[in-house]
């Protein structure tokens, strides 16, 4: 053996480091024999590649520069290296990228002592994208836009006018739940306690033109009317923080493949950002597809989860209120997914997929954070089969028909 290298991917923390040997020859993929005093930063990468956990990341070898880094400056920094950017790479490492075409010993002298233990190598994406792990990371990049903040209607043309009514039931529901089945007031109290059957999950099933869109339309004016007539000076507090973003699987963010390719709750995590943010280029607004396909761009976006889009929205809802962060104030989240019948008849696994991530972050939601998600559709047979193999309850929220 020539030399043994420790490698780590960026965004990633010391304890995933492997280590990498390189013998005397290595075979190429062309299946060519290479001498090591010809072996090359190319051919290193190439070789890394192979490793399953780097195709976890990357989609070819196109997308990865290699930097080596202080062995010693890494030690320093072992428990900040989860959110280092490549700036800090340079700055707190002494990073060096490794230019493809030198040989490999031109970075590293094999009759020189090396460090067995410490970390030599950083795997770095070739884009300037974000580190879909680190939300710090990813509000930095989705600043770099023109952001329209602001909620959309989903109900756009025919009912948006129409006087709202019918509707106590299903926000008595909402808010006090059912026999057996917490409502957001009592979930309020056991937010930090992550139990499923203290969660369930508010739904709104129901067929085309029962008013599950116009209700999450209206959610966040009935959800501050029952919060100022509640007796709990604690939940009058929190619901005056309050950020309500409804998604949909329908027109504005329709289901698609990619929903399955990068994950169904990365796609969520996607659109949640731009429900949120309203990116703009400089030639207009991106549409959701638009949108998504950049994010895809970007290695690692199947790692983009939901809870760590909610703490990118937490981060910019704070600064956007000038509250102070370091006070640690309670954002009460609430969530509207409409249309998510979509996802089912797209693909039933991802659908299943989603909804158990969803009650994942209901029962453990991120600090600071209380999240209430509100699934609508016509979805009552997905959900039932879902109901079947789940521990965690489902809280049916009652929809009337309209009476006109």
């Amino acid at each position: 053996m020539m030399l043994s290298l420790n490698c780590l991917i960026l965004g990633q923390a010391s304890k995933r480091c492997f280590t990498e040997n390189i013998g005397e020859t290595y075979k190429n993929d062309s299946g060519v024999a290479i001498k090591f005093s010809k072996f090359t930063v190319s051919n290193f990468t190439e070789k890394l590649f192979r490793r399953g956990e780097v195709k976890d990341i990357f989609r070819n070898t196109g997308e990865m520069n290699l930097w080596k880094v202080d062995d010693k400056k890494v030690e320093e920094e072992e428990n900040n290296l989860k959110e280092f950017t490549k700036s800090d790479i340079i700055e707190k490492l002494r990073g060096k990228e490794m230019v493809a075409r030198f040989p490999l010993k031109r970075y590293f002298d094999v009759n020189q002592e090396m460090d067995i233990e410490g970390i030599h190598i950083f795997i770095v994406p070739t884009s300037t994208g974000p580190n879909w792990n680190v939300d710090s990371s990813i509000y930095k990049w989705i600043k770099q836009f023109t952001l329209n903040r602001g909620r959309d209607l989903l109900v756009k043309t025919y009912g948006k006018d129409f006087k709202f009514l019918q509707r106590d039931d299903t926000i008595d529901a909402l808010w006090n739940g059912l026999t057996m089945l917490d409502g957001i007031a009592a979930r309020f109290k056991n937010r930090n306690v992550s139990d499923k059957g203290l969660h369930p999950i508010p739904v709104l099933a129901g067929g085309p033109g029962v008013g599950k869109s116009r209700f999450l339309d209206e959610v966040e004016r009935l959800l501050v009317q029952y919060a100022n007539e509640s007796d709990d000076d604690e939940i009058r507090d929190a619901f005056t923080n309050m950020t309500v973003i409804n998604t949909t699987y329908g027109n504005g963010c329709p289901a698609r493949d990619m929903d399955v390719t990068i994950g169904a709750e990365a796609s969520l995590a996607i659109c949640i950002l731009f429900e949120y943010f309203k990116p703009k280029h400089d030639f207009g607004d991106y549409d959701f597809s638009h949108f998504q396909s950049l994010c895809n761009n970007y290695s690692n976006i199947s790692y983009f989860t939901l809870s760590t889009a909610i703490r990118v929205v937490y981060a910019d809802v704070i600064i956007q209120k000038n509250q102070e962060i370091k006070s640690n104030p309670l954002l009460v989240l609430v969530l509207g997914i409409d249309e998510l019948n979509q996802l089912h008849d797209n693909n039933p696994k991802a659908f299943r997929t989603l909804i158990n991530g969803i009650g994942g972050v209901m029962c453990s939601s991120p600090a600071n954070i209380y999240f209430i998600p509100i699934l609508a559709g016509t979805i009552e047979g997905p959900l039932n089969q879902y109901k079947s193999g789940s521990t965690q309850s489902l809280l049916p929220l009652p929809l009337p028909k309209w009476r006109l």
